[in-house]
C-alpha cells in the first residue's frame, strides 16, 4: 500500500527536501492538523535544501518542543521533591516518560500534562503532598469527584496555582470498571528507574507499549489519534532492537489481559506505518479483528486514523468519531453505571440553570 505524504515524511531515512512547493504546503498543513509538526521539524534538523518559508515553520515548532522538554525536566524535579518524603515509587507515564528516558518518541513530542502512577494505597497521601506543593484540583463538582475516585483509574486532574502545569495522578492505567482492568501492582513490579530522580521510574518497555496501546484503543477523543499511533511506531522501532522484545510483549499482554487491544492496535499500526515487527508480532497484526464487533471497530478506527486531506470527509469518516466516542464509554463502565452516568451528565445543565 502506498504511504501518504505525511507518513512518508515522518518515516523516511534519511529525510529528503526534494518536494514541490505544493507538496511542502500540503505536508505542513497535514502536520498541523495531526499535531505532529514538531516531530516533523525535529526529523529535518540537519537536512539541507528546505525552502526558507518551511524552515521558519520548522524552527518555531522546534522551539516550542524544546521549551516543553525543558519544562518537563523541571516539573519532574519538583514532583520528585514533593513526593520524596512518602518513599513510594513514582512512575512517569506517556509523553513525560518518553522525555525523561530520552526515547525517540520524545523528539518533538508536545503534550499538555504530566501523567504519574503511584501505588493505590498511597494515592491520597501523594495528592496531599502535591497540594502542599501548589497543585489544586481542577474539578470541584461533588459528582465529578466521586466519579473519578470511585470508578476511574485516576483522581481529578491537579493544576498548579502559579505555573498552570497539570498533573494526572493514576493508580493504574485502565478504569477498574472497564472491560480490560489492569492491576496497578503488576505494573509496579516491573519498572525502569530514573537514576537522576530519587524514587522515580517509568514503566518497563513492554508495559510502556501496552499503556500506549490501551490508551489509544479505549480513548474516546481522536484528535491526537494519528500522533498516538506515531508514538507506538517510534516505541516499537526502538524497543524491537532487542530480539526478544516481540515475544516479551505478547507474553505480557496475555498476563495483563490486553491481547485483544494489542492485536487491534497492531493491525491499525501496520496499515499506516512501516513499523518493524518481530515475526510473532507480525502474525498478531495480520490476524486483525476476529469477532464482528472487532471488525466494525477496526473499520471505524481506520477511518479516523488514516491521514487524509481536511476536506476529504466521507460519510463514514463523519460518523466514525462519534461512534468511537460512545464505544469508549461502553468499554469504561458496565451498562448500569454508564446509564446513570450519562443521565447525570445530560441533566446537569438543566439543574445548573435552575439553581
Amino acid at each position: 500500500m502506498e504511504r501518504s505524504l505525511i507518513v512518508t515524511a515522518l518515516t523516511a531515512y534519511p529525510p529528503t527536501a526534494e518536494r514541490s512547493a505544493t507538496e511542502w504546503t500540503q505536508l505542513l498543513r497535514q502536520a498541523r492538523i495531526l499535531n505532529v509538526l514538531p516531530q516533523l521539524a525535529r526529523l529535518y534538523d540537519h537536512t539541507t535544501g528546505i525552502p526558507s518559508e518551511v524552515s521558519r515553520h520548522f524552527e518555531s515548532a522546534r522551539r516550542i518542543a524544546e521549551r516543553l522538554a525543558l519544562d518537563v525536566h523541571r516539573e519532574a524535579e519538583r514532583i520528585s521533591t514533593a513526593l520524596q518524603p512518602l518513599n513510594i515509587p513514582v512512575v512517569f507515564l506517556k509523553g513525560g516518560a518518553y522525555v525523561l528516558r530520552e526515547l525517540s518518541a520524545a523528539r518533538g513530542r508536545v503534550f499538555s500534562d504530566l501523567d504519574l502512577l503511584v501505588p493505590k494505597e498511597a494515592i491520597t497521601a501523594a495528592e496531599d503532598r502535591l497540594i502542599r506543593a501548589g497543585w489544586v484540583s481542577s474539578h470541584h463538582d461533588a459528582y465529578d469527584q466521586r466519579y473519578y475516585r470511585q470508578w476511574m483509574h485516576e483522581i481529578p486532574p491537579l493544576r498548579h496555582l502559579h505555573r498552570g502545569t497539570i498533573v494526572d495522578l493514576h493508580h493504574t492505567i485502565t478504569p477498574p470498571t472497564c472491560r480490560f482492568p489492569v492491576q496497578g501492582a503488576k505494573l509496579l513490579g516491573a519498572l525502569n528507574s530514573l537514576t537522576t530522580l530519587p524514587n522515580c521510574h517509568t514503566l518497563s518497555n513492554t508495559d510502556m507499549v501496552l499503556h500506549a496501546v490501551v490508551h489509544r484503543f479505549m480513548e474516546g477523543e481522536w484528535a491526537n489519534g494519528f500522533r498516538d499511533l506515531l508514538d507506538l511506531h517510534r516505541l516499537l522501532e526502538e524497543f524491537s532492537k532487542d530480539a526478544g522484545f516481540g515475544d516479551a510483549l505478547l507474553n505480557r499482554s496475555h498476563e495483563l489481559g490486553l491481547e485483544m487491544p494489542l492485536r487491534q492496535t497492531l493491525h491499525q499500526l501496520k496499515r499506516i506505518f512501516p513499523t518493524p515487527l518481530s515475526p510473532a508480532l507480525k502474525i498478531t497484526a495480520q490476524r486483525g479483528p476476529i469477532r464482528v464487533s472487532e471488525r466494525v471497530t477496526s473499520m471505524l478506527m481506520g477511518e479516523v486514523l488514516m491521514p487524509r486531506e481536511a476536506d476529504a470527509k466521507t460519510p463514514e469518516r463523519r460518523w466514525a468519531a462519534p461512534l468511537l466516542y460512545l464505544r469508549a464509554h461502553w468499554l469504561r463502565m458496565p451498562p448500569h453505571l454508564l446509564a446513570a452516568h450519562l443521565l447525570r451528565k445530560a441533566l446537569r445543565p438543566a439543574q445548573e440553570n435552575t439553581s
